[in-house]
């Protein structure tokens, strides 16, 4: 049974090992494959995390505010932004490649704040078994 933070920072994990193998495919196509991946990825953790995990955390804990909560949702919407960018754009053009470091510097810097920042907080507010529940939710529910 996996705990919630377990399944977040692994999904962030993930995604950062995907964007790294995007910059170095040099098949246009592949690179295509490979961001499908992300986008799935990343909606699904971002949307999992805006309806679920947020709320929970901001509501257990006294050290996690709203602001804390409104700037990780902020850079959810930037990774948003660049993934609509990068639909936009060609996988074999330099556009396109500049956008996917972009989007993993985005995701690297989101993903040090949760697990250095927001996750101990909320791991300390929230009783084991709820964060076992979250993320046995998470698994079921969101990741298929």
């Amino acid at each position: 049974m996996t705990d919630i933070f377990k399944a977040l920072s692994e999904d962030h994990r993930e995604v950062l090992d995907i964007l790294r193998s995007i910059t170095v495919e040099s098949d246009p196509q592949r690179r295509g494959v490979l961001f499908d991946e992300v986008k799935g990825a990343l909606r699904t953790h971002s949307e999992f995390e805006r309806k679920a995990f947020y709320p929970e955390a901001e509501k257990r804990s006294d050290r996690i505010d709203h602001d804390e909560i409104a700037s990780d949702l902020e850079e959810h919407d930037e990774a948003e932004a660049i993934l609509k960018a990068m639909e936009t754009e060609d996988p074999s053009s330099d556009a396109w490649m500049q956008h996917c470091r972009r989007l993993y510097d985005a995701v690297q810097e989101h993903a040090g704040h949760e697990e250095h920042v927001l996750f101990p907080l909320a791991e300390a507010a929230l009783p084991h078994d709820r964060a076992r529940a979250l993320g046995e939710e998470y698994q079921r529910q969101w990741k298929g």
